[in-house]
C-alpha cells in the first residue's frame, strides 16, 4: 500500500499557518507512515520531530539505536546531523553580523592569516558570503576528508591545492572545505584568535553560546568523543555488499567530520532539533528568546547562488521558491556522514518544520519520503507514493553487490610494489589476514582490484564507494590517486606521492 495515493487527514482548514491545529489523526497517521517507512527501507533506528506554530507538535523514535545495540530510539537519541550543521554555522554568523562583529562581505584574506586559493586572482576576492554559500569556486574534495585529519590551519591551507572551477559568486561548486573556513573565519573575526587549538575551540564556544543555549538545544554538540560516550547515541550503519545486507560502520570512521567542523561535525537528537526547527521558522527559540534579528534570519534564508531552476542556495540552506515545491517558500538540508544523513525541511511563512534522523547511510529516500509525506499531511495535499525510491534504493544495494562481485583480493605479489607510505600519514598495507588495505587516519579500508583496470582497486565492505589508483613507473615516483568510484566530475580526487 506504500505507493497508493492517498489523501492524508486535513489540518483545520480555519487555522491560519502560524495557528495550524495538528490533530491527533493526523500524528497517528505521521506515525503509521514513518513505522512503515523504517521497515520498507530497511532503517536500523530513526526520530522524527514536527514543529508548527512555535511549538513541537509530534516527535518519536523508531527502530533500535544499533544492529548491537538493541535498545530503542527515543526523541533524546543522539545522531550526527552532518551539513544540517552548516544551517546552523550560518546562523551563528547571522547573530556575529547582528552584533557588528563581522560583515558578510568581509573579506577572508582580511580575516584570516594564511588564506589563498589555487588561483591567485580569486583570493583576495573571496567574502564571507562566497564561503557560506559554496559560490566561492573552489571545488569539492570529499576524498582527502576520509583520509586524513586537518587542523583549522591545515583546512586552510590545503584550499591553495584544490582547483577553482569558477569565479566568486558565479556558480554553485559544494566544497565542505570552504565552508569550513568560512566558518572557521567568521569565529576568528569575532574574536582575533589565530592559533589552531584557539581556532577550533573558538567555533565551538562561539556555537554552544549563540546558538544552542540560546535556542535551548541542551543535548546538542560538537564534541565527537562526548557524543561517542553519552548512554543515548545512535550507531552509524551502511550496505555491506559482501554480506548484502545493512551492518554497522565503525564508529571511529565518522571523526572525519571534525576536520570540517563548521560544516558538519554536529550531533543532536529529535528533541533539540524541533527546538532548531522552530528557532529557523521565525528567529526565536521556544521560550521566547531571540536567537537571532529578523533580518540576519531572512539573510540566511536569502539564495545568494543558483543550484538549478527555482532553487538556490543561502547560507548553509537549499533555497527553493515556492514553484518548486508545494507552493510554499521552503529551505532544507540534507546531511550524509558515513553511516548517518538526516534531513531538516522550514517552511518559514507557514511556520512548520520537518526533522527527520537516521542511522543508515542510505537513508535518503527513507528521509525524503518521511519529509515529504509529512509536508503534504500537514499542508493537506495528497500524497504520490514512494516507489521510484524504494526502487531506487534496491538499484544501488544491487550495483553495490555487482561491484563487489566484479573485484577480487589480490594476492601478495600483485601488490607487494605498491606497498608502503604515501602523504603525510596514509599507509597501503597487505597482510594474510586483512588482505590489501589503506591504511587512514580513521580506520582501514580493504581493497580489491577493479577489472580491466590495472592498478585501480576499490574499497569493499561497509566502506564500498571509494577507488585508489596507483600510478605505474619507478617506486620513487609513485602516487596513489583517490576518489569516489563513479564520482562526480568536479569533486577533486586526492593524490599522494609515496613516502621514501
Amino acid at each position: 500500500m506504500a505507493g497508493c495515493t492517498t489523501a492524508p487527514p486535513s489540518p483545520d482548514p480555519a487555522a491560519l499557518p502560524g495557528e495550524l491545529v495538528v490533530t491527533d489523526a493526523m500524528r497517528a497517521d505521521i506515525e503509521a507512515y514513518a513505522a512503515a517507512a523504517v521497515a520498507r527501507y530497511d532503517i536500523p533506528g530513526a526520530a522524527i520531530a514536527v514543529v508548527a506554530g512555535g511549538r513541537t507538535v509530534y516527535q518519536h523514535g523508531f527502530g533500535v539505536r544499533g544492529l548491537d545495540d538493541p535498545r530503542p530510539v527515543t526523541p533524546d537519541t543522539l545522531f550526527m546531523v552532518g551539513s544540517i550543521t552548516k544551517s546552523m554555522t550560518g546562523l551563528l554568523t547571522a547573530t556575529l553580523v547582528d552584533d557588528g562583529l563581522l560583515d558578510w562581505d568581509a573579506r577572508v584574506v582580511d580575516v584570516l592569516p594564511g588564506f589563498a586559493l589555487s588561483d591567485p586572482a580569486a583570493t583576495p576576492l573571496i567574502r564571507i558570503r562566497d564561503l557560506l554559500s559554496h559560490a566561492s569556486g573552489v571545488a569539492g574534495h570529499d576524498p582527502a576528508l576520509l583520509v586524513q585529519r586537518f587542523s583549522p590551519r591545515e583546512l586552510v591551507q590545503s584550499l591553495a591545492g584544490i582547483p577553482v572551477l569558477s569565479a566568486p559568486g558565479a556558480a554553485f561548486h559544494y566544497s565542505n572545505q570552504a565552508f569550513a573556513v568560512g566558518g572557521f573565519a567568521a569565529a576568528r573575526a569575532a574574536t582575533a584568535a589565530d592559533t589552531d587549538l584557539d581556532l577550533a575551540a573558538t567555533y565551538t564556544g562561539l556555537m554552544n553560546t549563540r546558538v544552542f543555549e540560546r535556542i535551548g538545544m541542551r543535548a546538542t554538540t560538537l564534541d565527537f568523543d562526548a557524543a561517542a560516550g553519552s548512554p543515548n547515541h545512535a550507531l552509524p550503519h551502511a550496505f555491506d555488499p559482501t554480506v548484502a545486507r545493512m551492518a554497522r560502520v565503525p564508529l571511529d570512521f565518522e571523526r572525519f567530520a571534525v576536520s570540517v567542523a563548521p560544516a558538519g561535525a554536529v550531533w543532536s537528537n529529535a528533541t533539540d532539533m524541533a527546538s532548531y526547527a522552530i528557532a529557523e521558522a521565525g528567529g526565536v527559540a521556544p521560550d521566547g528568546t531571540r536567537v537571532v534579528s529578523a533580518d540576519g534570519l531572512r539573510q540566511t534564508q536569502t539564495a545568494q547562488v543558483a543550484i538549478q531552476d527555482g532553487i538556490g542556495y543561502g547560507f548553509g540552506w537549499a533555497v527553493l521558491e515556492p514553484a518548486a515545491y508545494h507552493g510554499h517558500r521552503a529551505v532544507m538540508h540534507t546531511g550524509g556522514t558515513t553511516g548517518f544523513i538526516t534531513h531538516i525541511a522550514v517552511l518559514p511563512d507557514d511556520q512548520i518544520g520537518v526533522v527527520v534522523l537516521s542511522n543508515h547511510v542510505l537513508g535518503e529516500g527513507f528521509c525524503t519520503s518521511v519529509r515529504e509525506y509529512i509536508v503534504e499531511v500537514l499542508l493537506g495535499t495528497g500524497h504520490a507514493g514512494d516507489e521510484p525510491a524504494v526502487t531506487a534504493l534496491h538499484a544501488t544495494e544491487q550495483s553495490l553487490v555487482d561491484l563487489q562481485h566484479s573485484t577480487s583480493r589480490p594476492a601478495s605479489d600483485q601488490v607487494a610494489g605498491l606497498v608502503g607510505g604515501y602523504g603525510d600519514r596514509a599507509q597501503v598495507a597487505f597482510d594474510a589476514t586483512n588482505g590489501f588495505e589503506l591504511v587512514t587516519d580513521f580506520g582501514a579500508l580493504p581493497l580489491s582490484a577493479l577489472p580491466g583496470a590495472p592498478g585501480s582497486f576499490a574499497s569493499i565492505g561497509v566502506t564500498v564507494g571509494m577507488a585508489a589508483t596507483f600510478s605505474s613507473g619507478a617506486e620513487a615516483d609513485q602516487t596513489v590517486t583517490i576518489s569516489g568510484v563513479g564520482a562526480e566530475p568536479d569533486v577533486f580526487p586526492l593524490t599522494l606521492p609515496r613516502r621514501p
